[in-house]
């Protein structure tokens, strides 16, 4: 997949849409998944190596991605509380199918905790101060503002072989 990094601007819209999928890790390709597989609509955000997939029309919709459970950090750190709602990506060019945009120039540090089962890529002090927290789905929680995304939480359901 390419990656390319571009000005974006976010905005949090209406309810969360019903969402009926689980994030697994998966050690035999070290990958984060949506199970069952969701919709792919083509377009999407990289964090690392983790997407955020959009829907045609924008609406981040679910992650997958490359995600070494080696790489995470422990933390005891949990999402901050967030308002259900859709997050829209509008980027400030046309989006082209397959080239991942990239949210930050830099690697994220990846964290975990062990207790709650929840995955931060970002920063896990980050909360709704900074601008948005919105929960897309029962399983991820992205922390932001309308330039940036600061963190994005995943629930973790299981660990598969």
């Amino acid at each position: 997949m390419n990656h390319r990094q571009r000005p974006l601007r976010f905005e949090v819209i209406g309810q969360e849409q019903q969402r009926n999928f689980a994030v697994v890790s998966r050690s035999k390709d070290c990958a984060l998944d949506s199970v069952p597989p969701q919709t792919a609509g083509g377009y999407s955000l990289n964090i690392n190596d983790v997407q955020l997939e959009l829907s045609a029309s924008g609406l981040v919709n679910h992650v997958w991605g490359y995600c070494p459970r080696a790489s995470w950090q422990t933390t005891r750190s949990e999402p901050p509380p967030a308002s259900p709602g859709e997050l829209r990506v509008a980027p400030m060019s046309e989006l082209v199918p397959g080239v991942s945009i990239c949210v930050s120039k830099r690697r994220v540090p990846v964290y975990y905790n062990e207790g709650s089962h929840w995955l931060c890529l970002g920063n896990p002090l980050a909360n709704a101060k900074q601008g948005l927290c919105v929960r897309i789905a029962p399983s991820i929680i992205i922390v932001g503002n309308s330039s940036h995304i600061f963190a994005l939480w995943v629930k973790i359901a299981r660990f598969e072989p």
